[in-house]
């Protein structure tokens, strides 16, 4: 994505990455401040081969020697040091260019992402909803703070995104509207954007859809829920030993609209990507959607299944140790074999000697 600060704008086609670079070069010439966002930069690692990374690599170089052109890189902390790839494939270090004096993964260069101050999710959600000219009461937006920092005293962003868009899907713009939502209106908010992610999977797929963000959450030995990563094969095991049946396009539709709003995360990873449930706030909300019946099943499933691999590896063992056995005794009679071929040579010796 690319912005500025001018407002006739700079139409930017897909080119390749030295053509493009010229255009910048053209805007900056005529003093136009220009800035790059790369969202979700860790998907680039895993979705482009070395060759294309390292054009890229090049175009950034170039775009970060202009005046007025400042790049932005998005990406989860845990694909932090992808970004040390970049070093090997840039030569330009000095101020202002694309590597500071500490690297690319310097603290100078480096801003993390985290939760919002009370006041700060105020002045967004005014600048938000008074820029799309959706105008909400200050009452309003003042409770909806509260309620969202209630627990930690910060406003954690994907919660605002959850609530915002089920705010303004349902009309609600005053406070008496909101109120009437109930005793805990964002929590009913909450449970009505997950319900119409899954309603918007279609008739077919909703209990599909259901299933799928039930599996993306867990419980441990102590009841403490918990948002494991699960490859797609992991799901499609999982939905097998509950005896579910699917298509794989079904699956494929319902995990890209799971992505595509947010409760989902996709990871990139080799060899496969992984999916988890977006934060641990929707665990419960979750949990909650599936009777104790369900629950107890894939609890009793899953115990059954640790218990067959507990069986498999007490084979396996066994198996080992019996073949460790014969090997042992296979070497002891080896041994006996030689002795013997041995005393019986001497004895031939013997008796033939004068």
């Amino acid at each position: 994505a690319a912005g500025e600060n001018n407002t006739e704008g700079i139409p930017l086609p897909l080119l390749s990455p030295h053509p493009l670079t010229s255009l910048l070069q053209s805007a900056t010439d005529r003093q136009r401040f220009i800035t790059l966002l790369f969202d979700q930069f860790e998907e680039f690692f895993f979705d482009r081969p070395l060759p294309e990374r390292q054009d890229f690599y090049h175009f950034l170089e170039g775009c970060l020697s202009l005046p007025w052109v400042k790049v932005v890189l998005t990406l989860r902390d845990d694909y932090l040091h992808y970004l040390l790839e970049l070093e090997n494939y840039t030569t330009v270090t000095a101020e202002g260019a694309v590597l500071h004096d500490g690297g690319v993964l310097s603290n100078d260069v480096r801003y993390p992402l985290g939760n919002l101050a009370p006041a700060a999710a105020e002045s967004i959600i005014r600048r938000l909803t008074e820029g799309a000219q959706y105008y909400l009461e200050a009452s309003l937006i003042h409770q909806i703070v509260t309620d969202l920092a209630i627990e930690t005293g910060e406003v954690r962003p994907i919660e605002l995104q959850v609530v915002g868009a089920q705010l303004q899907r349902q009309g609600i713009t005053t406070l008496a509207a909101y109120q009437q939502l109930g005793n805990h209106p964002k929590i009913t908010l909450v449970q009505q954007f997950v319900a119409y992610v899954v309603e918007d999977c279609g008739p077919p797929n909703q209990a599909l859809a259901e299933l799928v963000l039930y599996l993306l959450t867990e419980a441990d030995d102590d009841n403490r829920l918990y948002r494991p990563l699960k490859t797609r094969e992991d799901i499609e095991y999982e939905l097998s030993l509950l005896e579910v049946t699917f298509h794989q396009e079904q699956l494929d539709l319902v995990l890209y609209i799971l992505v595509g709003s947010g409760l989902v995360f996709k990871i990139p990873e080799e060899p496969e990507d992984r999916y988890q449930l977006v934060h641990d706030y929707l665990v419960d909300f979750v949990r909650q959607e599936h009777t104790s019946e369900l629950r107890s099943k894939i609890k009793d499933i899953k115990e059954a299944s640790r218990i067959a691999n507990q069986q498999k590896i007490a084979v396996l063992t066994a198996e080992n140790a019996f073949l460790k056995q014969q090997q042992s005794r296979q070497k002891i009679s080896r041994f006996a074999w030689v002795l013997l071929v041995i005393a019986w040579g001497i004895s031939i010796l013997w008796r033939t000697s004068p």
